[in-house]
């Protein structure tokens, strides 16, 4: 074996080394042995501070004369203690194998009294001797360490658990005290010789190979455990844990990294306590995959430490694993902290004072501000759109309205609309319909122009146009009748007794259409089905662009994703986007109208990440640090499935243009639902183009600006339009695979629909 095999042999057998030779100095043997080491060229230190130690010890024991003991000659002080040994031969020698260090102690009882001397009377004697009858399990040795030495120097635990299955890395030493020698040694070593160096006379048990299935009865018996601290990475471990804990009466303490946040589960006083406070019902090691994805891994921590709670910086890494970090963020100050809230929490374990189960914020930030409001943390706004006015008060009395009215309306509320804002009015007055673009629903920093509004009222009319003829009744539309009112879209007469020419079989598909956001069949459209789709558009002057060559959906992929990113990160488009979000079932209920987020068909993981995003001061550090790619990675992949990406535009560019486009809209897309094709607005894309080209525009950030310019350049060479057209609506569309698990939400027809008149006085 050449010589650095053997040295490399030595070192790795080395690595394991972790408990300290105890020689008791009065016996012949330990001299015998100190001298084979030093001849063996093992001892490179010998410290012996012996004098010192037993001068400190009857100060200590004896503070009333101890301003002469500094003049007292040793063997007096040994004589006033029945030590009648000659110094040399009193005491211990350490001898600490990894480090070569010869150490001369006092023996254990002294030793431990004097160095936890300072802790009286904060912690009186008795205290003292009662949390040293403790045995504390720790899983978890990066935060853990901080524990572990924490306690340790408090005099807290006879008998210490240490499980760990990783060795140290250079990455571990922001926060984990450490020398660059120790880099590859196992956690668990490091922390034994650690805690060595400070108690030769520690009683420890150690798991290198950490916690697991096969090993967790080993670590709860032979001595019984009085608390476990959970500090591990492991979702599934953290559940094995705890459910091992219950079942033996153990408490767990956590303590997180972040706002100071220290979790407390007393199943030693409640025996049946959800895990993890019942924060997702029904949790058990049986119920979860124990090799979690990164996403699944997120969605697990953003539910058990809570995504609404977390500090913005520690809630937007979030966003940035496996993208721009490799692993959760942690400080050497928030671990530091984390050693002694759980210090503190163990001391009232082992004294029996009061400590309920729950969650405890020691936010030093917020403190040291003078704050302690949790102001950094702005929860999801579950509320109504606060642009939009409360008008429950406003229902109408419909009764009185003739029965062709009322269902014409009801048809035209079924049509899509941006945001599912339901950006429209009806009056029936003086015997007409009128259709009016409501502005307090309309106004939005996104939609130039309110096109994408002007589009969802002429859905609605074609919705209305297609239900007239199913009642074979005839319609006389007068377009924008009102010069000096732009918002007045549509004047109808209707006509019952005038017959026309035949059904628009398209209105046997207006109750089927939704936007269905499940993943769509990867196969391609049929050319005839694209065919008919263009034809609808050119019947109404607009054209439809399809891309369905894989190159040019990658691409248009990847430019959506940008713009995703951009717009989650924008102040003025966060803002709005997330007003339009309902995020859950009694929201969306109240509101009637917004995006429930049920409707995405996302996985819970993504869901998670959206709750993130939903906070301003994650998506502005985020934009702080031009971080987000996730964002746009979400996207890409989602649109990557489309087999067909569409291209809506319009000849020219004003209101009545907007809403002849909005109507070719709502028939390609009954179109498609009778094709069994789901289709998947992304219009978003085209109205940031807009904004970016608008001087009066201040959203976007210089650079935002520039890269909107840069892929509107690359969307141009794929979608190109003249200088008459208008972009009107980017959609997805594919095959239908499985049904869409929710829909959206209408207001009702009493909200939406007025007897009064509709010109402005």
């Amino acid at each position: 074996m050449h010589q650095f095999e053997k040295n490399f042999e030595s070192a790795f057998s080395q690595a394991y080394v972790w408990r300290p030779e105890l020689m008791d100095a009065s016996l012949a043997k330990t001299w015998k042995r100190i001298k084979e080491l030093i001849e063996h060229d093992k001892i490179w230190r010998i410290t012996d501070t012996i004098h010192a130690q037993i001068r400190d010890y009857v100060c200590a024991t004896h503070p009333q004369n101890s301003s002469d003991y500094d003049r007292t000659p040793i063997q007096h002080l040994l004589a006033q203690l029945d030590w009648m040994q000659t110094v040399d031969e009193f005491g211990t020698w350490v001898y600490y194998p990894w480090s070569g260090n010869l150490v001369h102690t006092l023996p254990a009882e002294e030793f431990n009294r004097l160095r936890l001397d300072r802790n009286r009377p904060k912690l009186t004697q008795e205290e003292q001797d009662k949390l040293k009858q403790l045995t504390i399990g720790i899983v978890g040795l990066s935060v853990g360490n901080a524990v572990t030495l924490t306690l340790l120097m408090e005099g807290i635990g006879g008998h210490l658990k240490l499980a760990d299955p990783d060795s140290l890395d250079l990455s571990n030493m922001n926060r984990l005290r450490a020398q660059v020698h120790d880099i590859g040694v196992p956690k668990t070593v490091l922390a034994a010789r650690q805690i060595f160096e400070i108690n030769p006379y520690a009683e420890l048990s150690l798991f290198h190979e950490g916690i697991n299935e096969d090993n967790i009865e080993e670590f709860f018996s032979d001595e019984k455990l009085d608390v476990i601290i959970d500090e591990c990475d492991d979702i599934y471990l953290k559940i094995l844990l705890r459910e091992k804990a219950r079942s033996l009466g153990i408490p767990v303490l956590m303590e997180t990294s972040d706002r100071g946040m220290l979790d407390i589960e007393r199943f030693d006083l409640e025996p049946q306590r959800e895990l993890f406070h019942g924060l997702v019902p029904g949790l058990s090691s049986k119920t979860i995959p124990k090799n979690l994805t990164v996403n699944e891994k997120v969605n697990y921590v953003l539910t058990l430490l809570g995504s609404e709670t977390m500090s913005t910086r520690a809630a937007a890494s979030m966003m940035e694993l496996s993208n721009t970090i490799s692993s959760w963020p942690q400080l050497a100050s928030d671990v530091t902290l984390g050693g002694a809230s759980v210090c503190t929490a163990v001391r009232k374990l082992g004294l029996n004072e009061p400590l309920p189960s729950g969650r405890r914020y020691v936010d030093l930030e917020q403190i040291i501000l003078g704050d302690y409001r949790v102001n950094d943390i702005d929860m999801i706004p579950e509320k109504a759109f606060s642009n939009i006015k409360n008008d429950n008060a406003d229902r109408q009395d419909l009764e009185s309205l003739p029965a062709i009215i009322r269902h014409l309306v009801e048809q035209a509320i079924k049509a899509p609309t941006a945001g599912n804002m339901q950006q429209w009015r009806f009056h029936y007055f003086e015997q007409h319909l009128w259709v009016r673009l409501d502005m307090e629903r309309a106004e939005s920093t996104l939609d130039f122009q309110q096109r994408a509004a002007f589009l969802g009222i002429g859905a609605a009319i074609e919705n209305i146009i297609l239900a007239a003829s199913e009642k074979s009744c005839s319609l006389e539309i007068n377009w924008f009748p009102i010069k000096q009112d732009p918002t007045i879209v549509a004047k109808i007469k209707i006509d019952e007794n005038k017959k026309t020419q035949g059904i628009d079989t398209l209105v046997h598909h207006i109750d089927e259409r939704k936007t269905n956001r499940q993943p769509v069949k990867p196969e391609a459209i049929s050319e005839g089905q694209i065919k008919t789709l263009k034809k609808i558009a050119k019947d109404l002057d607009c054209e439809l662009q399809v891309a369905t060559e894989q190159e040019q959906r990658e691409q248009l992929a990847h430019l959506i994703g940008i713009g995703d990113q951009i717009r989650f990160l924008c102040p003025d488009l966060h803002r709005e986007m997330m007003s339009e979000l309902r995020w859950n079932e009694r929201h969306a209920d109240t509101t009637k109208d917004g995006v429930d987020v049920a409707t995405l068909e996302m996985p819970a993981s993504q869901i998670m990440v959206l709750k993130i995003l939903a906070r301003p001061s994650v998506a502005g550090f985020l934009r702080t640090i031009k971080a987000g790619k996730a964002i746009a990675t979400m996207t890409e992949v989602a649109v990557k499935t489309y087999p067909a990406i569409c291209m809506l535009n319009t000849e020219g560019n004003h209101a009545l243009d907007f809403v002849r486009a909005g109507r070719a809209m709502q028939r390609i897309w009954l179109q498609a639902t009778a094709f069994k094709i789901a289709l998947q607005p992304r219009a978003v894309l085209t109205y940031m183009f807009d904004m970016a080209n608008d001087a009066e525009s201040h959203s976007f950030s210089a650079k935002e600006q520039r890269t909107m310019i840069d892929i509107e350049t690359q969307f141009n060479q794929i979608f190109a339009s003249n200088d008459k057209q208008t972009r009107m609506f980017l959609f997805g569309i594919g095959y239908e695979d499985k049904p869409a698990s929710a829909l959206a939400k209408r207001r009702p027809l009493e909200l939406v629909l007025e007897t009064s008149n509709p010109v402005k006085p």
